[in-house]
């Protein structure tokens, strides 16, 4: 139950974020989630001996995260200086020559990883009308339906692992609860609040969704299988740290994102 309170915690200011305050309001929320994320990943990568240049990390990902915000801001230009800055600064640390370029690629992964895909959330908010409002919290909504019934699933019905190297917990039977969930969640979405989604949106979006979210949770366990983790942090009760939770939204938000793009609200 602790797992529940606390996405239910978790989803009640994010709701009122996205639905009622204004898309700068909710960069914000996405710079402290991006905030906790990279102290997180720099923590796993410390595990292992590398030392990330933190404070690179969050001003990078922050940054390319308000290209999605401004379009006054060109994210080829912020990639290309980050690509360029980045590099350039790590020459004027003192690193083991056997560490440096580990310590590098544990810089830049993290900045594109979190920042350029936690801009597709605040891309979603940005969408003119409705839209802009009603697909952030879709997503949040679908993605922590999906993760709590793979994970209730899991532990009441699963036989089958689906990753047992990555994480052994995981079981085909609780992917298929989750997807299940998911796409009863987009219907409760389409009754709740979104209500130009089509039956067919529905389907397609609650597998889609709980698809991807199910990968991104893999790629960040594999993460942390990697730095000999359990979580990457403690600071959600019955959650684990904000990475843990976050990881499927990061995978799924591009596929919303896009989807939307390819249907058109025209479709809606």
């Amino acid at each position: 139950m602790k797992r529940v309170f606390s996405a239910v915690v978790l989803l009640a200011p994010a709701f009122l974020i996205t639905r009622f305050m204004s898309p700068l309001a909710f960069f914000a929320l996405v710079g402290v989630i991006l905030g906790a994320a990279a102290l997180e990943f720099c923590g796993l990568a410390a595990r292992r001996g590398y030392q990330p240049q933190k404070m690179a990390v969050l001003p990078a990902s922050l940054l390319l995260a308000y290209a999605f915000l401004d379009p006054r801001v060109d994210l080829q230009f912020v990639l290309a200086l980050i690509l360029l800055f980045i590099p350039l600064l790590a020459l004027t640390r003192r690193d083991p020559m056997d560490k440096k370029f580990g310590n590098l690629i544990m810089t830049l992964f993290p900045i594109l990883f979190l920042g350029l895909l936690a801009g597709y959330m605040v891309g979603l908010r940005i969408l003119p009308g409705a839209d802009g409002h009603d697909l952030p919290f879709l997503l949040l909504f679908v993605v922590a339906a999906a993760d709590t019934g793979a994970y209730y699933g899991g532990r009441t019905l699963g036989r089958h692992p689906m990753a047992p190297r990555l994480s052994p917990r995981k079981t085909w039977e609780g992917l298929l609860v989750g997807v299940a969930c998911a796409v009863a969640a987009t219907f409760v979405a389409r009754l709740w609040f979104f209500h130009s989604l089509r039956p067919l949106d529905c389907v397609t979006l609650g597998i889609l969704l709980a698809l991807v979210g199910s990968a991104g949770d893999l790629v960040e366990s594999s993460l942390k299988r990697w730095a000999g983790a359990k979580d990457s942090s403690g600071l959600i009760p019955g959650h684990g740290g904000v990475l843990d939770r976050v990881d499927g939204l990061l995978f799924a938000a591009p596929v919303l994102f896009y989807y939307h793009q390819v249907m058109g609200t025209s479709a809606w």
